[in-house]
């Protein structure tokens, strides 16, 4: 079933789509990687791909304390401020030298939602600067109407905060957004906030994502088709 572009927005009760953004709309997860490996690694600990998914979403001034104490060492607010500030400097280099490129489809997928009436946000643990470099680079910025970085809200993921932000500043009921989420962690921001989400598989098993509460999980959003999105709206319909 395909609706015609006048026809979608108008006749479903989803209103609102939420991106993550790394690993989510742009291959630049393994950028945070890199740049806390390296940071780790000056400290003399090693930070795993398994602790990058566990971690993921939250930002650096709540996973530097976070790591630190597993290895049982507890960090001052100076020193969780002056990794932050390493690992960002870090990330920004790599940034700047890799080339960013998009999940495939992502850009195509967010044009032609909002030109269908949708609203779209961005809600990311990323700093504001760095969204604004990757969005610009990937030809989205003209797509979004919010964009939400941890440097808003008191609480990061997988605390519902952001989203819940989002959609309050999107005018529209948490219960009729989509979330996109490439981590387990943001999977469960948007579990929390009553919102519905789907997976992204380009860091994490489709089986994690699925066990925290996406409905579905997809590889590039060419998979993500009318009927596919018929199909969620109606079942956000069934839940109200």
């Amino acid at each position: 079933m395909c609706l015609a572009m006048t026809d979608f927005h108008s006749q479903n009760n989803l209103n609102a789509l939420i991106f993550d953004l790394d690993g989510t709309l742009t291959l630049t997860q393994h950028f945070h990687y890199e740049a806390f490996t390296r940071v780790f690694g000056k400290a003399g600990l090693r930070y795993t791909q398994e602790d990058d998914q566990n971690f993921a979403g939250k930002g650096s001034r709540s996973i530097f304390p976070e790591f630190f104490l597993k290895h049982g060492r507890t960090l001052t607010e100076s020193e969780v401020e002056d990794f932050s500030k390493q690992k960002a400097e870090i990330y920004k280099q790599i940034l700047k030298s890799s080339e960013v490129k998009e999940v495939p489809g992502a850009r195509d997928f967010v044009r032609r939602m909002k030109e269908r009436g949708l609203k779209i946000a961005i809600g990311t643990g990323n700093k504001p600067y760095v969204i604004d470099y990757i969005l610009q680079k990937t030809g989205m910025t003209e797509f979004i109407d919010v964009i939400l970085a941890n440097k808003y809200v008191k609480h990061s993921k997988p605390d519902p905060e952001m989203f819940l932000m989002a959609a309050h500043r999107l005018n529209t009921l948490p219960q009729e957004c989509l979330v996109f989420e490439d981590a387990v962690n943001g999977i469960e921001a948007a579990r929390l906030a009553g919102m519905t989400s789907i997976g992204l598989t380009t860091g994490v098993g489709a089986e994690k994502l699925l066990a925290t509460g996406a409905i579905a999980t997809i590889q590039s959003y060419n998979e993500v088709t009318d009927e596919v999105l018929t199909n969620i709206a109606e079942s956000i319909k069934s839940k109200e």
